[in-house]
């Protein structure tokens, strides 16, 4: 009986302290961030996009790059770039470089999930977010 009534409160103290710490990340600097660019063309073809992942500190241990929505006239030609696809890999910064095909002239968004794991001192921390980036094809 004392289980089930400690139940309650165990829970209610895991939403306090994951309130209180939700508001502090949302007041600073969110722990991961990321950058997407795409070239620019004057008329159809192949699109090299890079998208980057930063933290302030620690160091990022593995990252990956998720496409999860692209423009009606364009293809990405891989869906997720992984760890060993990466094109930088400093502890703070990690960049990949993935290719679009499109097929008309048009302007959309690309949008690009981001995860990486970091680390410091002796703990790891899973991190995510989405980056939005512009694909540009014609004048």
């Amino acid at each position: 009986m004392k289980i089930v009534a400690l139940a309650p409160l165990a829970v209610l103290v895991g939403l306090v302290c994951g309130d209180a710490r939700g508001q502090t990340q949302a007041a600073g600097t969110p722990p991961l961030r990321a950058q997407l660019v795409c070239e620019r063309l004057g008329v159809p073809g192949r699109v090299k996009c890079d998208v980057e992942a930063q933290i302030d500190d620690g160091r990022i241990t593995w990252a990956d790059a998720e496409i999860i929505e692209m423009p009606a006239f364009a293809i990405a030609l891989k869906g997720r770039i992984g760890p060993d696809d990466a094109t930088v890999k400093t502890p703070l910064r990690w960049r990949f470089a993935f290719g679009v095909v499109t097929k008309e002239n048009g302007s959309g968004s690309i949008s690009v999930r981001v995860r990486a794991v970091r680390c410091r001192e002796r703990t790891c921390e899973a991190l995510s977010t989405t980056v939005v980036g512009a694909l540009v094809v014609g004048s």
